[in-house]
């Protein structure tokens, strides 16, 4: 599967191991957060790509934070 992600007005093509539907709500995900980014006007194209590696790395690790802590609220419920 490609996918294709526009980083300050440049295309880049890049090939995935996933299947269509999962790739392309990936590149979706990306391309909306690249796209907020850029709208501060003022970001290089590296800073660009980092601002949305950070962000997305911070939503994932609110995930998990909050993925444990419905783990641990379940398993307390079961071993009262």
């Amino acid at each position: 599967m490609r996918i294709t992600l526009k980083v300050a007005e440049k295309e880049y093509k890049l090939r995935c191991n996933l299947a269509a539907e999962k790739a392309l709500a990936i590149q979706g995900k990306v391309q909306s957060r690249l796209d907020a980014y850029a709208q501060s006007g003022s970001l290089d194209p590296l800073q660009l790509t980092i601002m949305t590696a950070l962000s997305l790395a911070e939503e994932m690790v609110d995930l998990e934070r909050d993925y444990e802590q419905i783990l641990d609220f379940l398993t307390a419920r079961e071993n009262p």
